[in-house]
């Protein structure tokens, strides 16, 4: 009982109205779409039949119709219709490369332009191609196709040039004009993967500069702990050689015990370069000479079923080096060497020569100076080798495959630490049952190398009185005796503050005062400044065995007239006296 327009949508009621009469005089209408109301109020799509039926005299008597709900067809042709515009965009993306492949053979049957300018083939050569044609690893490629998989881990593909790359594909399965096919995206990732190679080294480096500021914090209480050790058995040995005649071999045993200890110093002080705690003072030398003199020594420390074969040049090679660490580098690898083939024996080669490195070989070296030639230093021994497992790790601090008490596994972090601070480089080459290989760069200067001459200076005496003050009873007693040989007054003390009260009741009863940095109550620094505060013009030198808060310049620039580091020999402490005194 209800009329066609009570399920017209508003909008079409007018519409049909006016194209009514036009419907009855042509009689029939096919397809028409519009929307109509369901009795819930929600709208429908229709495609609408319509037919008029006359009498025998043509006059109107009935409309025929047909209202085809139309309305999911209609969306899924709309969502199809945005879905090839989508595809169509996607397709003709520059930043990558579209294919669309045939599953069953692989052939590529539609491409991008991104396509033509990735691999350099144009569009109708691509098209008489298979998508194992453009890769480096087809058998791969061919998996991966067969598997259907939507993400494919990083492949490497090839262009029209023979140049090969890597590429991130991700693929999509569809039917295509009755067709299994593949839709993939392939990007190229080159820059990335560089990306990644240089922030996992980077990461390494940071991971690694994080341990050396580690062991940098452990060396500077070593360096004030063994220096202050150190600082005992020198004076005390210098006393003793003072009361030694020449002729006793008594005297030569304690030369050795005295030299010992300096090269013991050195060791510390080389501690404290490899954490770059102390500035480090490098000067020409000749590598050739010293390296021989470590050989000289190594030579009487390596066992004898060990043969030493050198390949020494017979001209002088100059670097800017620290000596000493030179030879801590060849004591510390050659011993290494030693243990690695102290059971079975074996030959440890050591080979100098000068080279001349390539740009990109000098850039690969991280730390290595640019420089016209380099010396390179070859250690090779015959041991058991280094696995691939342990190779990495060889350079990290406490890191040693030695059994308990063989090793410390600080050796080749020092080494490493030495080799960077002089700006060169240090590699290993190893093969488990082929030996060992270490292969060490510095820069070649064209300065001359320094020449020293041992000469024997005169130890300065005086007879002013000083007022000497450390917390270490053994340390005062003992400076107490040689600054009394040295022909000095001296009034010692363990307590900084008793010996402030001392100064402040009679100050003009010194001529300098002697103290250590670091002490219970009050820090020599802190000492000497209150000192200042009584009387300005004492000199004061600052004995330490290592500190982070006071430098050289720093005690310069805060009045302090000497600053020497621990151990302090004799002739150190006598020459800073009179220094501080004559001036």
């Amino acid at each position: 009982g209800k009329s066609f327009g009570d399920f017209l949508h508003p909008d079409w009621k007018d519409h049909f109205k006016e194209n009514f009469p036009r419907f009855k005089a042509i009689g029939e209408i096919l397809g028409v779409e519009f929307e109509m109301i369901k009795k819930d109020g929600s709208l429908i799509l229709v495609s609408f039949h319509g037919k008029i039926s006359k009498d025998k005299l043509g006059n109107f008597q009935q409309t025929h119709c047909i209202f085809h709900d139309i309305t999911e067809k209609k969306r899924v042709e709309d969502n199809l219709r945005d879905s090839e515009e989508k595809y169509r965009q996607l397709f003709e993306l520059e930043s990558d490369a579209i294919f669309l492949i045939e599953k069953k053979t692989g052939k590529i049957l539609e491409v991008n332009t991104s396509v033509t300018k990735m691999y350099g083939f144009s569009r109708e050569k691509l098209l008489t191609m298979k998508n194992i044609d453009l890769s480096a690893e087809p058998e791969k490629t061919k998996e991966a196709t067969q598997d259907q998989l939507n993400q494919i881990p990083v492949r490497y593909h090839q262009k029209k040039d023979g140049s090969v790359f890597p590429v991130e594909i991700t693929a999509s399965h569809l039917s295509w004009r009755g067709r299994e096919c593949h839709i993939a995206a392939i990007r190229d990732i080159s820059f990335r993967v560089k990306s990644e190679i240089a922030r996992d080294k980077l990461k390494k480096e940071l991971f690694q500069a994080r341990k050396m500021e580690s062991i940098g914090t452990l060396s500077g209480g070593i360096a004030h702990d063994f220096n202050n050790l150190l600082y005992m058995i020198s004076g005390n040995t210098e006393l003793a050689l003072e009361d030694t005649p020449d002729w006793n071999p008594v005297h030569q045993n304690l030369q050795e015990i005295k030299t010992a200890s300096l090269k013991a110093a050195g060791i510390v002080k080389q501690l404290l370069h490899f954490s770059r705690k102390t500035d480090q003072k490098l000067k020409p030398i000749g590598a050739v000479t010293v390296i021989k003199d470590s050989l000289k020594f190594l030579r009487s420390t390596i066992p004898s079923t060990i043969e030493i074969k050198t390949q020494l040049p017979g001209a002088e090679i100059p670097i800017l080096a620290d000596p000493i660490q030179i030879n801590q580098i060849m004591m510390n690898l050659c011993i290494n060497a030693s243990h690695a083939m102290e059971e079975t024996g074996g030959t440890l080669e050591i080979n100098i020569e000068t080279s001349s490195l390539d740009k990109e070989t000098v850039n690969s070296y991280p730390d290595l100076a640019v420089a016209d030639n380099y010396l390179k230093i070859t250690l090779s021994d015959t041991g058991p080798g280094i696995s691939s497992e342990t190779i990495n790790q060889i350079f990290d601090p406490y890191f040693t495959t030695k059994e308990f008490g063989k090793g410390s596994g600080m050796g080749l972090t020092v080494v490493q630490g030495i080799v960077k601070n002089h700006d060169g480089a240090i590699t290993v080459n190893s093969q488990v049952g082929k030996g060992t290989d270490f292969t060490i760069l510095f820069p070649v200067i064209d300065e001359t190398p320094e020449i020293t001459t041992k000469q024997t200076i005169a130890i300065p005496h005086g007879t002013e009185t000083i007022l000497f003050v450390d917390d270490e009873h053994v340390i005062t007693n003992m400076m107490q005796q040689i600054l009394e040989k040295l022909g000095y007054r001296v009034e010692a003390k363990l307590n900084p503050e008793e010996a402030l009260d001392l100064f402040q009741s009679k100050p003009d009863s010194f001529d300098i005062v002697i103290t250590d940095m670091t002490m219970p109550q009050m820090t020599g620094a802190k000492f000497a400044e209150k000192l200042k505060e009584i009387r300005s013009d004492i000199p004061i030198i600052l004995c330490t065995g290592h500190s982070s808060l006071i430098d050289e310049y720093k005690a310069k620039q805060s009045g302090i007239s000497g600053y020497v580091m621990k151990p302090v020999s004799m002739s150190k402490i006598s020459k800073a006296i009179r220094e501080a005194l004559d001036r």
